[in-house]
């Protein structure tokens, strides 16, 4: 089995050298360091994790992450990747102290970060709010060391280590395509957003309107509504809409409530209204399947859950720090016919 000291002889450099190769740690030339990787690669080198582990079990790392309600659907799917990464890692002798947040409010995210801080967390996982005091915490994190990772949402100013989740901007202009596609020219779109605190629905809004504004003058936005996330609100603001006497041939929704705004437009707007949404709940699957829904657009939950565990415990365990800023997840075109 190769060893630290059978790797420096194969390599003709010392003991010290290759442990700082191995442990990403600076002090060696970019030749020797990938000449020593590429011998311990060849030789099969395994690093000893239960060393590693008992070294942490001493230090007491522990790793914070803040979720969103599992009562919107697309967050039961995070907590499936991260359920698979704290089980990964489940040996490591790193702790993981998990919080699902009960409202979606920025003050009840402030009181959950402070309650992972006072559990001396060695880095935090979150879903962040569009807030100034939300970053103002963050970045006192940054200022004490401790490594944040953000997920499913992101914000400027706080000093993040890398975001993991779609890039919705980007995903916004993809739906104004797919909604040019579909529309005779002279079509109006109402577009339902959710609160502004969650920036990916306010990106996902700008890249749509930005596309359309720019690449289709011969469609409009009528309307810009606003939800609070879940169904009844955007069954409310849809029929407020509708039955007010104004009409959409389309419908653009960035947040969740999808079921909601569809059976206003089923009560209240006209047949044939296009629907272009987001993710592939069981209720938006069911609508699908109903011709109600044209596209939605997923993002690959599972591994925002997964994938900031696993940056965190390369940093943390590893001491290997992730290169990326960015790790977008798929934008994933999803119509009737590809819903399985």
């Amino acid at each position: 089995m190769a060893t630290i000291r059978s790797i420096a002889e194969a390599a003709n450099v010392s003991r010290g050298t290759v442990d700082k190769v191995l442990n990403d740690r600076p002090g060696v030339s970019t030749a020797v360091r990938e000449r020593v990787r590429r011998i311990a690669e060849e030789m099969g080198y395994k690093p000893n994790l239960a060393g590693k582990a008992l070294a942490f079990q001493k230090k007491d790392i522990r790793i914070g992450i803040l979720v969103p309600s599992a009562a919107d659907p697309l967050f039961l799917e995070v907590f499936d990747g991260i359920r698979r990464g704290i089980a990964e890692y489940a040996n490591f002798g790193i702790q993981f102290e998990v919080i699902e947040m009960t409202q979606n409010t920025a003050q009840h995210q402030l009181v959950c970060i402070r309650s992972l801080q006072e559990k001396k967390i060695s880095g935090l996982v979150i879903s962040p709010f569009d807030d100034e005091l939300v970053r103002k915490v963050l970045l006192e994190f940054r200022d004490l060391g401790i490594p944040v990772v953000t997920f499913n949402t992101d914000v400027s100013g706080i000093g993040r280590l890398c975001y993991v989740g779609q890039d919705s901007r980007r995903s916004g202009r993809v739906a104004a395509d797919l909604m040019r596609k579909i529309l005779p020219p002279g079509s109006t779109i109402v577009c339902i957003t959710g609160p502004a605190v969650f920036k990916s629905l306010s990106d996902r809004l700008t890249g749509f309107r930005s596309l359309i504004k720019a690449e289709c003058p011969d469609l409009s936005i009528a309307a810009v509504l606003h939800n609070e996330n879940n169904s009844e609100s955007a069954y409310q603001v849809t029929r407020d809409y509708l039955r007010s006497g104004k009409t959409a041939d389309a419908f653009y929704m960035t947040s969740s409530g999808i079921d909601g705004m569809v059976r206003a437009i089923r009560q209240f707007g006209k047949p044939g209204t296009r629907v272009v949404c987001f993710d592939l709940i069981p209720s938006t699957r069911q609508l699908m399947l109903e011709g109600l829904i044209d596209f939605s657009i997923l993002q690959e939950p599972e591994k925002q859950g997964y994938e900031p565990i696993k940056i965190l415990v390369d940093l943390l365990f590893y001491n290997r720090k992730v290169t990326e800023k960015y790790q977008f997840t798929r934008i994933d075109i999803r119509t009737r016919e590809n819903i399985d």
